[in-house]
């Protein structure tokens, strides 16, 4: 991501030993006068190649295909079709996949991968596509391959998920977690080095890399004539971990697309858990017990004094806006029509810094009460 420091002016805040980045945007543009945060973001133009533009916006597809997050029980292939047009209708044109998404629908054409690929086919202008390598050794076995060893594996896997996809290239193509290798980081980087240069890929990036771990893939990456795009990062406002360890920071200084996966927090930062919240439900909600849930009743409350303000908006809307509006994309898993709808309801506008300000200091307060409650830890 090429977001300049002059397009967010990014402010970082010390609170104790806290720190936060606060974007110094309005409405109406920046306060030094210049124009607001474009809809589309790109990575430096040094590099050869033309600059690959990321949304602002994308959608996640983490279940899709997966028995064991409700597939073909809670949901199927027309609630994810119509997830799809209400979110490409929207504008919403990027979607995040990944080759262990979904996999044990593969032999029947129903993995993450191939219901996207299926989906954007369709399509006269195809959407982005975002898929991952998982850099360990089994990870073939899952598709009936062998050991992963070198960076051979790195453009093999990527060959593997274009077939899925049923696409010419991917548009974005990422390390899905910070792992031990065999071969190293160094093949890993040299494996997305050649998935480049071959053209099976137009940008590359990383997941789940903390502030050290970005600094020595960009180092490396640039090493060898590839700019890094994304990191893609658990992030919410109900996670703000990221943000605090310098991560985002990191990522916005070099130039690198903070993606934001989980950016509602597993459902949590939803306005079905804010309402919960609201009656003092006592009862299970879902998976979680209300007493959990009472711990999040400041937060939940700031967002519903916030999304009452705004004309026809919701808690859920506001939980994402928070996230575009402290630099990152957020990629929210939608698997039917009414979370589509959501998604692209959190596109056309903004929030203030003075809500911006009152949800960070929530969320801090909640970062806090980690020390007390573990369990905080897992969102």
């Amino acid at each position: 991501m090429v977001l300049p420091l002059s397009w967010l002016a990014a402010a970082v805040v010390e609170i104790g030993r806290i720190r936060r980045v606060v974007p110094l945007r309005t409405s109406a543009g920046m306060l030094d006068g210049s124009s607001p945060v474009p809809d589309v973001f790109s990575v430096p133009s040094s590099y050869s190649r033309p600059s690959l533009r990321l949304p602002a916006i994308g959608a996640g597809t983490l279940a899709w295909g997966d028995p064991t997050k409700g597939w073909g029980i809670n949901y199927n292939t027309t609630d994810v079709r119509e997830a799809f047009e209400v979110l490409t209708d929207g504008g919403v044109n990027l979607f995040d996949t990944s080759e262990v998404y979904g996999y044990q629908g593969f032999k029947i054409a129903e993995g993450s991968e191939q219901l996207v690929g299926s989906l954007a086919a369709r399509m006269i202008n195809p959407p982005l596509l975002s898929t991952t390598f998982m850099p360990v050794p089994w990870a073939n076995v899952l598709s009936g391959g062998g050991v992963r060893i070198g960076r051979g594996a790195v453009t093999n896997a990527l060959r593997n998920s274009i077939a899925r996809l049923g696409v010419g290239t991917v548009d974005l193509y990422s390390l899905h977690a910070p792992l031990p290798y065999l071969g190293g980081s160094t093949a890993l980087y040299e494996g997305l080095a050649e998935a480049y240069s071959l053209g099976l890929c137009r940008g590359v990036g990383v997941c789940n890399f903390d502030a050290a771990q970005v600094r020595e893939a960009h180092r490396s990456l640039h090493k060898l004539g590839v700019p890094l795009v994304s990191n893609k990062i658990r992030y919410s406002l109900l996670n703000i971990e990221r943000e605090l360890d310098g991560t985002i920071e990191t990522c916005l200084e070099l130039g690198i697309t903070p993606i934001a996966h989980t950016p509602l927090a597993k459902g949590l930062a939803t306005s079905r858990y804010v309402e919960a919240v609201a009656r003092r439900s006592r009862s299970r909600v879902g998976k979680w017990e209300g007493e959990k849930l009472r711990a999040f009743s400041r937060v939940f409350e700031a967002m519903s004094q916030i999304a009452e303000k705004k004309d026809a908006r919701t808690e859920t809307q506001v939980a994402l806006r928070f996230v575009m509006a402290k630099g990152c994309v957020p990629i929210p898993g939608v698997n039917n029509a009414e979370q589509a709808r959501e998604v692209v309801a959190a596109t056309d506008w903004e929030l203030t810094l003075d809500e911006i300000d009152q949800l960070t200091d929530q969320a801090i307060a909640l970062h806090v009460r980690r020390r007390d409650h573990p369990w905080l830890r897992t969102l």
